[in-house]
């Protein structure tokens, strides 16, 4: 999760001796958490991933300029288990690691290659922070998912309300997220499809 209740409520302005909406608050944190990971395409917290690629499939294709380059779907890769073509290990090629690209020294000539890499990526985020491994997801990851929060606790689905001499509308164009929350999450989609 991108946050956990204890924060949620704190930036909710929630006491947390009041229970009284825990259930709720916990399920909007998995709602908003998964949402949030599907606008951006990837996983944040730290876990192991295998990925096979294929170099015909886009954003791969192989056509008039040779593939040097792969992009990883999860970032920031923590750890490289192995990267191979057709099974046999590759070690010629360097890791950016905070964007998830690997680069070749050497083109694979053209023609389908099957490339598998196993990795780590993520961030440590604070439901499994530990004091030996604390919290290194982006605040601004946090803060979106806490607002998104907000925004499905208010009112799921209104697009305007009005109390008084205060209007407020938030945009749909129609994937739901507030303008607030896709900003602050805008650094973080994936480049792959």
């Amino acid at each position: 999760m991108l946050t956990t209740l204890a924060r949620a409520k704190s930036l909710l302005s929630i006491p947390i001796e009041d229970t009284s909406q825990d259930d709720a608050i916990s399920l909007f944190i998995e709602m908003a958490s998964s949402i949030i990971e599907t606008h951006c395409k990837r996983i944040f917290k730290k876990q192991s991933h295998t990925e096979k690629l294929s170099t015909l499939q886009e954003p791969y294709q192989v056509t008039q300029q040779p593939l040097t380059k792969l992009v990883l779907r999860q970032y920031p890769v923590l750890s490289m288990e192995s990267f191979s073509v057709f099974g046999e290990s590759m070690t010629d090629y360097e890791l950016l690691s905070d964007s998830g690209i690997l680069y070749r020294q050497s083109c694979w000539p053209k023609g389908e290659y099957i490339i598998e890499a196993s990795y780590t990526a993520g961030y440590i985020t604070p439901d499994i922070a530990t004091t030996e491994q604390p919290v290194n997801l982006p605040k601004s990851i946090e803060m979106a998912c806490i607002l998104l929060i907000q925004t499905l606790m208010r009112a799921p689905g209104v697009t305007s309300e009005r109390v008084g001499d205060l209007a407020v509308t938030y945009q749909n164009d129609g994937d739901n997220l507030p303008p607030a929350v896709k900003a602050l999450i805008a650094p973080f989609v994936s480049r792959r499809v």
